[in-house]
Formats: C-alpha cells, sequence, structure tokens
C-alpha cells in the first residue's frame, strides 16, 4: 500500500551580456559618460525531494511530500567609465547568495460519521544570506570609494488545516478550519570601504528585525447540481490575523476580513465548458516590506 518516489536534480544556470556601447546622457540628451560594460552570472539549485503516498485497507489515505533544497548564486557587473568631465573610473559590483529552503508536507485522510476527515500540515523554511561588494576605483589616483551590504534573511511558514467533507442528498458539503503562522527575520549590515582597504560598519539598525503573523481561516463550501448541466458552488467564512514587527515597541495590528466565492459552472454542449466566478481574497504583503534595506547599485535606501 505504499508508494515512494525519490528524485535529484539540478538547475545550473550561466550568461554574460557586455558591449561598450553604454551612454549615460543628461536630462537634455548631452552625453555624461560612457561605459564598456561586462555582466555575468553563476548559478545552481539542486534538490533532493521524496514523496510517500499511502492507501489502507480500511480507507485511511496519507501524503508526505518532503523537499531539501540547496543554491547558490554568484554575478559580477564590471564597467569601464569614461566622463566628459575627465574623471574616469572602473566600477566593480560583486554579489553572492548562498542559500537553502526545505519544504515538509503531509496529510491524512479516514472514514468518519458519513463523511471524510481530513488533517493536513506544512512546514516551509528558507535561509538566504546574501552580500554584496560595490567599489569606484579613479583613474586621477584619487581614493577608492565602496560599500558593502550584507543581509541575512530567514523565512518560516507554518501551516495546520483540518478538513471535514460529507454529502447529503445533491448537496456536497466541506468545512475546514486553519491557522498559519509565518515568520521573517533579517539582519542587515553596511559598510564604508577606508583607503586602506579596510571597511568601516555603518549604523543600520532598521534594516533588522523580526515580522510575525498569526493566522485564522474558516470556511464552509457547498457544492451542488442545479440542473444536469449546471453546477453551484458557494464558499464562505472569514480570516483573523495579528501581524507585526516584534520588539518594536509596537503592538501587532489586527484584521478581520470576511472573504468567499460563488461558482457556476455550465456545460452547455459536449466538449464545452463554461464558468463564472466572483470571489473575494486576502492577499499577502511581502514582510520585507516593514524593515529597510539597500539598493546599492542605484544608489536607493527604502524605508
Amino acid at each position: 500500500g505504499l508508494d515512494y518516489t525519490v528524485s535529484l536534480e539540478n538547475k545550473p544556470s550561466r550568461g554574460a551580456l557586455g558591449g561598450n556601447d553604454y551612454r549615460v546622457l543628461s536630462p537634455t540628451g548631452t552625453l555624461l559618460e560612457r561605459r564598456d560594460q561586462v555582466n555575468w552570472n553563476s548559478s545552481d539549485d539542486a534538490k533532493l525531494s521524496a514523496i510517500l503516498k499511502y492507501t489502507g485497507k480500511d480507507g485511511i489515505l496519507a501524503n508526505l511530500t518532503m523537499d531539501y533544497d540547496p543554491y547558490w548564486q554568484r554575478g559580477a557587473n564590471d564597467q569601464r567609465r569614461i566622463s566628459t568631465d575627465g574623471n574616469d573610473a572602473m566600477w566593480i559590483s560583486l554579489n553572492h547568495t548562498w542559500g537553502f529552503r526545505y519544504d515538509v508536507n503531509g496529510d491524512i485522510s479516514v472514514p468518519l460519521g458519513g463523511g471524510r476527515l481530513k488533517i493536513i500540515g506544512l512546514r516551509h523554511f528558507e535561509h538566504a544570506p546574501f552580500l554584496l561588494d560595490q567599489r569606484t576605483d579613479y583613474d586621477s589616483g584619487a581614493p577608492s570609494d565602496g560599500i558593502r551590504y550584507g543581509q541575512d534573511a530567514k523565512t518560516s511558514e507554518t501551516v495546520g488545516r483540518l478538513e471535514y467533507h460529507w454529502k447529503g442528498g445533491p448537496n456536497d458539503w466541506t468545512i475546514s478550519l486553519e491557522r498559519a503562522d509565518n515568520r521573517f527575520e533579517q539582519l542587515s549590515t553596511l559598510a564604508n570601504l577606508q583607503p586602506d582597504g579596510s571597511y568601516v560598519s555603518i549604523p543600520y539598525p532598521q534594516g533588522s528585525g523580526i515580522v510575525a503573523e498569526t493566522r485564522y481561516e474558516a470556511l464552509a463550501t457547498l457544492s451542488r447540481p442545479l440542473s444536469p448541466d449546471l453546477d453551484l458552488q458557494v464558499a464562505g467564512g472569514a480570516e483573523y490575523s495579528e501581524l507585526g514587527e516584534r520588539g518594536s515597541g509596537e503592538k501587532p495590528r489586527r484584521f478581520f476580513r470576511p472573504k468567499g466565492s460563488l461558482l457556476l459552472a455550465w456545460r452547455p454542449t459536449r466538449g464545452w465548458d463554461v464558468s463564472l466566478k466572483f470571489e473575494r481574497r486576502v492577499g499577502q504583503i511581502s514582510f520585507s516590506d516593514f524593515l529597510a534595506n539597500q539598493d546599492v547599485t542605484n544608489n536607493r535606501g527604502n524605508d
């Protein structure tokens, strides 16, 4: 009663581009700078996976999927900059990412009271350190300037879900309850290049912190045929969540949002399916927006 699949794969990528016809112009179109630029990158994304499926004689069904995914990425952007004001320079940007993620999710379904009870669990985690070095070396002999930006981010999600499904006459019912815990932890560092080649740290506390969310959801779904070629599905419920930055001194924000959908599926003739759906969905914001980050290449900071 047990089926299994084990797999190992890698997705490598190598690429480069370049040229000497890059131009920087003023708003009026005046030439300010010419660049001879070469950009290259190298990445590997490996994955080890296992899938288990169990079918019991007593009606028990179970599934388990496990993935481990290490990845590496390196890149460089070299630019020879010829300026009309004579301040020529060599600009170099190097970046390096090395991280991993894993996913474990499973479910078990059992007969219960004329229906089926399904228990579902999910765990996701990713650790993604990132480092970027950027410097400019001037032909005039002026001291080089540069910056180093590091970011160590950890993302996790844990979900538990219960579903109960049963039929009563033409009606098909499902009730679900879910809890999710999401967490984003980031440590950011900034440092300036010194004339002796060393780096001195720049205070950057706003780029570090922990953002966490606890979310609950309850939904009831009814499906039934209205005619031999027309089906109706109605779902309704709500979501409640608490979301905020830990340790910031501010209370987490609380949200309550109704949600649901209405679906009509019509089969006018053989080979044709037409569906119309109205839905109120609740989106998910990016947790990294709670913390500051630096776009070093474009000399821009996001608060």
